[in-house]
């Protein structure tokens, strides 16, 4: 591997324009106090810190500002807990019913017939996509299709599901 000077220098010379053109060469860099003193930061006086400096338990500044957003932190922990313990005790009574109303659901002909319906086109629709795809033939053409046929088998169980609900309407 050439580095980038070896190949600059393997080509042609450089014209007498590109020569002319070039930047002078600098003789000398002479600081001066005045401009570099303001990009120096130095501490004009020196540090003394205690004899228990480290006995303390809090030793600096920073140290402290953390402890005290650590203890607001925990804080608002507590009151954000004591509040969703306030909540969840309320929802506790709400919840008991919806997971019986849930389960009550599947107490209807026509969800249960519907759960099952949908799991076994999902899975069929699953099988067959990856039975494409061991065999190689798994292309958009099938996705879209496989896509297509979901969406249409959504749409008439909607209907089919609306009609039967409202032939047989679910028992409160």
């Amino acid at each position: 591997m050439s580095t980038w000077a070896d190949v600059a220098a393997s080509g042609p010379p450089q014209s007498a324009e590109e020569v002319r053109d070039r930047a002078n060469p600098v003789d000398e860099v002479i600081p001066v106090d005045s401009s570099v003193s303001s990009l120096v930061d130095v501490d004009s006086g020196v540090s003394v810190v205690e004899s228990n400096f480290l006995e303390k338990e809090i030793q600096t500044e920073t140290q402290a500002r953390r402890i005290a957003h650590e203890e607001a932190t925990k804080a608002a922990a507590e009151e954000e807990k004591k509040a969703a313990q306030k909540k969840s005790s309320k929802k506790t009574t709400s919840s008991s019913s919806s997971s019986s109303s849930i389960t009550s659901q599947f107490q209807n002909p026509i969800v249960l017939a519907n759960a099952i319906t949908v799991a076994a086109v999902s899975a069929a629709l699953g099988i067959f996509g990856f039975r494409k795809h061991q065999a190689g033939q798994l292309s958009m053409k099938v996705v879209g299709l496989g896509a297509a046929f979901a969406a249409a088998f959504g749409t008439a169980d909607y209907f089919v599901s609306s009609y039967l609900f409202k032939k047989y309407p679910p028992k409160k």
